[in-house]
């Protein structure tokens, strides 16, 4: 039968962290005493736990509800936000000065609509 190290905390039997054992395919085992041998690391302690419960329980400062209207007027402004984009990298990529042209109009009333809700 070969030889098969065990695993310990990727410390093998003869105390090396590349041990020639590992070159030639050899199964390792996890230390049977180790509860929590594949964990992410940090995951083992408490206060992990402890901080997302005080995260969750921590008191933000609380704003009034948006009415219909904001709402409204804030997905609007975002949309508006979306197209300036949009038309900005189609301008950048623009050859044809009719093409360029159109953009650089569009971007222009975008601006103009962006201007009004502000």
């Amino acid at each position: 039968m070969p030889f098969v190290p065990i695993c310990d905390d990727l410390l093998f039997r003869c105390g090396e962290t590349r041990c020639p054992a590992v070159r030639q395919n050899a199964v390792l085992t996890p230390n049977p005493r180790k509860y929590n041998f594949i964990v992410a690391r940090g995951w083992e302690s408490k206060s992990v736990e402890e901080q997302q419960s005080q995260a969750v329980s921590a008191v933000s400062p609380t704003r009034p509800p948006l009415t219909p209207a904001e709402i409204a007027n804030a997905r609007r402004k975002q949309g508006l936000t979306l197209s300036r984009q949009h038309v900005l990298q189609q301008l950048e990529a623009a050859k044809s000065p009719r093409h360029r042209a159109i953009l650089q109009n569009a971007l222009a009333e975008l601006d103009r609509q962006l201007a009004q809700l502000v």
